[in-house]
């Protein structure tokens, strides 16, 4: 059981639901030290998660969709805080690869510490800019990109598929020429995906089969 929680929330996340009662309830039983901080810009979650980890927190908890997931673990790298995530965004990928509970009070007994474990978890470097989940080049950069938050604030994660459809209208096709492993591949294609992650967002649909899911905290490196 920790003893000082830090959460990070992004206020403009995709869910719409009172989280602070929740808290203080879970935290307050468990006799955990919790406080919040709020995310106004892009950058601000890295840099409140880095300031959580100067002033010795046991772990930091974050509130948010998955941008916000990447922010907070990339100030969590090399150290020695795990992170938690309680589900608060559109698609909330990363947890549902963990098996992190939707509902926002079991979420924060997990982030407790109580029944959850803690799993290292590797990080992709692309442009000096870490990523926790997946980067797209082509047709799923395209449709992230244009699934707004106007969008997912009306359709939720079905914004996604309504952009790849539009995306799929007039859809590019690209020369793809990929170093791997020593090996040159050439090839064309819509899309250029390097994932670190298996799930697309829903339990049981997967770019990989078979991932394994497992409920727990994140220590990232």
């Amino acid at each position: 059981m920790f003893q000082r929680i830090q959460v990070i929330v992004n206020p403009a996340a995709g869910q719409d639901e009172p989280i602070l009662n929740a808290m203080n309830s879970v935290f307050g039983e468990a006799g955990i030290e919790w406080d919040v901080s709020l995310t106004k810009q892009a950058g601000d979650a890295q840099r409140l998660a880095q300031e959580a980890v100067a002033a010795g927190v046991d772990v930091v908890a974050v509130y948010g969709g998955d941008g916000t997931v990447a922010e907070v673990a990339s100030g969590l790298i090399g150290s020695p805080v795990p992170m938690a995530i309680l589900p608060g965004g559109t698609a909330n990928v990363l947890s549902v690869e963990l098996g992190i509970p939707v509902d926002i009070t079991q979420a924060c007994r997990l982030a407790s510490g109580a029944n959850s474990k803690i799993r290292k978890v590797d990080m992709g470097l692309v442009n000096e800019h870490h990523f926790i989940l997946r980067v797209g080049i082509g047709f799923e950069a395209a449709m992230v990109e244009n699934a707004d938050r106007e969008l997912k604030n009306k359709y939720g994660v079905l914004a996604y598929l309504w952009s790849a459809v539009q995306n799929l209208y007039k859809p590019e096709i690209a020369h793809y020429r990929m170093l791997l492993d020593g090996k040159l591949v050439e090839t064309e294609g819509l899309t250029c995906i390097v994932a670190n992650s298996g799930n697309l967002g829903q339990a049981g649909i997967n770019l990989i089969p078979g991932i394994d899911v497992s409920d727990g905290l994140l220590d990232v490196i």
